[in-house]
């Protein structure tokens, strides 16, 4: 399984993982999570993560994030676990 990172804030960043090699990138801007896909040398944009791809991530990511906000972050993640086994286990 690859690395995701959740994070990218720069080009210069997206450069250094290009060159890291890193397969897939989870962005988070403009309260939406983008998923990015290592092909042919550069980043392409992808509407689900090869990683999980049982797994809704961009809308479970949105939900988990929102829980954060309105119930704080420890019951968020507590939520989160519980969904994602559910829908492993499935």
């Amino acid at each position: 399984m690859g690395s995701s990172q959740v994070d990218v804030t720069s080009k210069t960043q997206l450069e250094a993982y290009l060159q890291l090699g890193v397969p897939e990138l989870w962005v988070y801007e403009e309260n939406e999570l983008k998923i990015y896909i290592l092909e042919s040398n550069q980043y392409q944009q992808k509407a689900i993560s090869p990683t999980f791809l049982q797994l809704p991530i961009p809308s479970i990511i949105a939900e988990v994030l929102d829980q954060s906000r309105k119930k704080g972050r420890s019951p968020a993640l507590r939520n989160f676990r519980k969904q994602i086994e559910a829908m492993i286990e499935t």
